[in-house]
């Protein structure tokens, strides 16, 4: 954080203040002019923390340049945003008025310019033009509307976590019986050298089905341990295609591989199976008309690259924000828009980060880093 002169840096000027929303509206360009002498003027870097939750509070703030992020840990889910706040908005007001400690983190997202105003220049403010009390009250009721909104969201969603956790302990249930004898005979005819390959297909395919199931279980549940191992790429990779061919055999899809490694991978090679195998199986039924999926692993100085490319039609614009939350999916008759969340999580259970990048008519390409960095 950095103070900047306020006689060379007048950043009020050319800010929109006074816009719905804004604290200042209602003010007259002569009361704005007022306000510049009014406050100090702060400078953060990208990445650089304006307050963190739990500091007292004192003062509020109003972006003048760049944009800051207001996050809160929440249980498992680490500075999970609420808000993010550009020119003209302002934040940190509830410390100013009940002298609690900050309830969030701000964090500036961008090289960012602040003016601060603490409770004395709000009597000030006051002074100047007493519109300031309706613009807060304003924000208070938008905010507090906007918190109860995002509440009853999070109950429709923890309670269809629920469902899905009581609908997956039903599902293992009930399958798993007949599976394990599914399972069993095939180890039996396995033993018959004409069939061996079917079998080891059923196999694997058994044992598919009851993996997926427990990967629901465990997703509801919030919890899962991983059973690390290291396996070769190519090996994997090979195992992760038998299981996609059956699923484009019908289809003119055209499915590459492209291994540009050797080094051996440390994951738990089921689950990650499984999170590419979702990836695949959302990009073969993108898909409709044919084209080419292509599944490839690579290994730079950071980590291992995962990637799943499809050239079909693009991921709608309206859920891409979206993409990785329960529920969420488009076009597809029976998807319960859990696949990118499952697999979201068994990356980040990895320690591994997942991203990716789409365009309309094009395609897209899903991106898993996972750590492993080259020794020196």
């Amino acid at each position: 954080m950095v103070t900047c002169p306020e006689a060379t840096l007048p950043y009020n000027r050319g800010v929109n203040l006074t816009g719905p929303g804004k604290l200042f509206a209602g003010f007259t360009h002569q009361q704005l002019i007022e306000v510049e002498e009014i406050g100090q003027v702060l400078s953060f870097d990208k990445g650089e923390a304006v307050f963190h939750e739990g500091d007292p509070g004192d003062c509020m703030y109003i972006v003048l340049r760049g944009s800051v992020s207001i996050t809160k840990n929440t249980g498992s889910k680490q500075g999970q945003v609420l808000a993010k706040l550009g020119v003209g908005e302002f934040f940190g007001e509830m410390s100013v008025v009940d002298m609690q400690p900050r309830s969030a983190h701000a964090i500036a997202q961008e090289p960012t310019v602040l003016r601060s105003i603490r409770r004395e220049d709000l009597r000030q403010l006051l002074i100047i033009n007493s519109q300031i009390i309706v613009n807060l009250l304003k924000t208070f009721s938008d905010r507090l509307r906007t918190t109860n909104k995002q509440f009853i969201e999070q109950i429709v969603h923890d309670e269809k976590l629920t469902l899905v956790g009581q609908m997956a302990n039903t599902i293992i249930h009930d399958i798993k019986n007949p599976l394990t004898i599914i399972r069993g005979q095939a180890e039996l005819l396995e033993r018959d050298e004409h069939s061996s390959n079917r079998c080891q297909s059923i196999i694997r395919n058994a044992d598919h089905i009851t993996n997926m199931a427990n990967d629901l279980l465990d997703f509801a549940r919030g919890g899962g341990s991983l059973k690390l191992q290291q396996v070769s790429p190519k090996a994997w990779l090979d195992e992760v295609l038998d299981l996609l061919k059956p699923m484009i055999e019908s289809r003119n899809i055209a499915l590459k591989t492209e291994v540009l490694t050797m080094d051996l991978l440390q994951v738990d090679p089921g689950r990650m199976t499984r999170a590419v195998y979702n990836l695949a199986s959302n990009a073969v039924q993108a898909m409709q008309g044919g084209g080419t999926l292509t599944v490839g692993i690579a290994r730079d100085q950071q980590g291992f690259e995962i990637t799943v490319a499809d050239d079909g039609p693009g991921i709608p614009e309206e859920i891409r924000d979206r993409l990785f939350d329960p529920f969420v999916t488009s076009g597809k008759k029976n998807g319960t828009g859990l696949g990118t969340s499952i697999a979201k999580k068994i990356v980040e259970d990895h320690g591994g980060q997942i991203s990716f990048q789409t365009q309309t008519g094009i395609g897209t390409t899903f991106c898993i880093r996972l750590p492993g960095a080259v020794q020196s």
